[in-house]
């Protein structure tokens, strides 16, 4: 298990690099992470590439508008365009600076506005040469508090974050739909294969399926393919 899991983060590092090279690189300066549903690995993909960022000598931000909605949230401070967002932006333990608005019920209309948060980083973050952008998941089960497709129209490239194992083509058509309905700059896909499941796993998942009907078959296959060398090997 050591193995594998070395074995994804350096598969996560090289996509991360990717990353860097088809944004950053090319002159692009806001750049969002999404995915097609939760809990897909977007907040490591952003901080990793934020802190790739700052490795190489560049003023970075880490924005994480991914906070889920919530009642309890007051209104902020600030709001964006106003000026003070930069002064709200606090350092990361990682070495660059991350700012998190937790928008409340009276002033959410203002952070889901495409063009107020455009005007934010042109404007109130400009001392920042990169800005890293952590979205919530495309889709109303995300229930985020800054709508993610409507702040994915303010970055100059977005990046959807497939979490190898379990994402799904339709799942993967609905949010490139989105997205490119709402005018987003969709530049690629990122495989976080972290925690992706092996084949014997999903062979064992699909057989325990199976129990109501057949259950000694079904808990026999589950047990061999869990036990077996070659399917316990990551593809």
């Amino acid at each position: 298990m050591a193995n594998d899991s070395a074995r994804a983060l350096n598969q996560l590092a090289k996509e991360i690099e990717r990353i860097h090279l088809a944004t950053f690189a090319k002159g692009d300066r806001v750049v969002g992470l999404t995915a097609p549903y939760p809990a897909s690995g977007v907040s490591v993909v952003a901080a990793l590439l934020a802190e790739r960022c700052k490795l190489s000598g560049t003023p970075t931000l880490l924005c994480d508008l991914s906070m889920a909605d919530d009642e309890r949230f007051e209104s902020s401070k600030w709001s964006p365009g106003d000026g003070s967002a930069g002064q709200a932006a606090r350092l990361d333990p990682l070495g660059f600076d991350r700012l998190t608005p937790r928008p409340g019920k009276e002033d959410k209309f203002r952070f889901n506005d495409g063009k107020k948060l455009r005007n934010m980083f042109d404007q109130d973050l400009k001392r920042y040469h990169a800005i890293v952008v952590d979205l919530a998941a495309q889709g109303v089960e995300a229930q985020a508090a800054i709508d993610a497709t409507v702040a994915a129209t303010a970055c100059d490239a977005v990046m959807l974050v497939c979490q190898v194992g379990s994402v799904t083509r339709p799942m993967l058509a609905a949010a490139s739909a989105a997205l490119a309905e709402a005018g987003a700059p969709l530049k690629g896909i990122v495989a976080n294969e972290v925690n992706a499941p092996t084949l014997g796993q999903e062979i064992a998942r699909e057989a325990r399926r199976m129990e109501k009907y057949a259950p000694y078959l079904a808990r026999w296959i589950a047990r061999k393919a869990e036990q077996s060398r070659w399917l316990s090997t990551p593809a």
